[in-house]
């Protein structure tokens, strides 16, 4: 049955995760059954089968950096009218889904809750075999202690590490002289890295997480060949939008030049023990389990959404993701296997995911151009028939009016 659907929906090659997770999902304070209740004003639908929800990318298709794309609010009050459940998926994170709500909330003058929201680290909560591990984390902002919220128990930065070891960081010359004396506490090895992020200083991170993986966490060893730690890779966007009038590089920009290095050093290519964010099946699959707790919070026990739109700005993430969930639901109907990744004994998922791609952001893709050139992670086998959007619109506007229509909802 696996080769089935790997043959089916030819997902990541390193992190198609069958996760049958623990009934508290390891979600250390991640609302999930007990929201706090939200100020949100939605009523309770009459039937329990509800015929659609909406997964929003944010940047590009609500927000671009800090200004905001003029009718998100319109786009976004139009599906509350309607009481149709939203999602916000974005590979964005170095910021808790609190953070992200409130900043969102904040942007657009509309209410928008933490449990509406999955960034690319949220699926690192059901990761449980990895959370009992000391972990260095690369990436800015405040993401060791997002790693410890997410139930890592022991978690180091890579400045932790250059704390303790001060003579791996010189590619600063002025410090090549003068190096700052080393961390008086007890160093403790890593035993596996998380890349939360695009870090500030990449040259100083890349030279570091070498030094990590190819020492089995003990920089202080001579680099060896016999084996590398665990790394699990979050957000492989190449390119992201922002104000600039073109894209900027991403996270995967960043995975693309560690994997080079670490090829030249290695000699065999480096390979993650699991890939998080869009367009990867596993965060959909959590993504699935979250829509699933909104509708229950909505619409009561037991309702379920029929047709997921997933509605981005990317070709290669948003728009290759949606239609690669699309296929692997195609490839499961019939069979036993659930689709959620939250809840082991749901077995009644969506049966459909569309893709709307909005003009507002990375891509302007209008159907006519050729699809030979592709910015996926190495690890995603390109297949040009899943760039190809469901629909495509001027902006977030025109596609929340394209599925109220599409779906009879008025």
């Amino acid at each position: 049955m696996i080769a089935f659907i790997l043959k089916r929906c030819l997902v990541q090659r390193c992190s198609l995760i069958i996760v049958a997770p623990k009934r508290n999902f390891c979600m250390n304070n991640h609302i999930v059954y007990n929201d706090v209740i939200s100020k949100l004003n939605l009523s309770k639908a009459s039937s329990k089968e509800h015929k659609v929800g909406v997964v929003f990318d944010i940047d590009g298709v609500l927000v671009r950096g800090s200004k905001i794309i003029p009718c998100a609010k319109a786009a976004i009050n139009k599906l509350n009218k309607f009481n149709v459940p939203l999602i916000y998926l974005t590979n964005g994170g170095c910021e808790t889904e609190d953070q992200k709500a409130r900043s969102l909330s904040q942007q657009l003058g509309i209410e928008v809750g933490s449990h509406q929201v999955v960034l690319s680290h949220s699926p690192l909560r059901i990761l449980c075999h990895l959370h009992d591990k000391h972990v260095a984390v690369c990436g800015q902002g405040n993401v060791a202690d997002i790693a410890k919220m997410c139930g890592f128990s022991k978690v180091s930065h890579i400045d932790d590490i250059c704390n303790h070891f001060p003579e791996l960081d010189v590619n600063d010359r002025s410090k090549r002289h003068s190096l700052p004396k080393p961390s008086s506490q007890l160093f403790s090895p890593p035993e596996a890295i998380l890349l939360m992020g695009e870090p500030i200083n990449w040259e100083r991170s890349l030279q570091i997480l070498l030094d990590l993986l190819l020492t089995s966490g003990q920089p202080k060893k001579l680099y060896s060949s016999k084996g590398y730690l665990p790394i699990v890779a979050i957000n492989t966007d190449f390119l992201w939008m922002s104000e600039a009038t073109n894209p900027r590089l991403g996270h995967g920009g960043f995975l693309l030049c560690l994997e080079a290095l670490f090829l030249k050093y290695y000699g065999k290519p480096l390979q993650y023990t699991a890939v998080l964010g869009k367009p990867n099946i596993f965060t959909y699959r959590y993504t699935e389990g979250i829509m699933l707790n909104l509708v229950t919070r909505m619409f009561g026990d037991g309702a379920t959404v029929k047709t997921i739109y997933g509605v981005g700005d990317n070709i290669d993430t948003d728009i290759y993701g949606a239609n690669l969930y699309n296929n692997y639901l195609k490839a499961l109907q019939g069979s036993n296997i659930v689709t959620d990744a939250l809840h082991p004994t749901n077995n009644k998922g969506p049966r459909r995911m569309k893709s709307i791609l909005v003009k507002t952001g990375v891509s302007n893709y209008t159907g006519n151009e050729s699809n030979d050139l592709n910015h996926l992670h190495r690890d995603t086998v390109y297949r040009p028939e899943l760039v190809i959007p469901t629909h495509i619109c001027e902006d977030v506007l025109h596609a929340v009016d394209t599925i109220l229509n599409e779906e009879q909802i008025c």
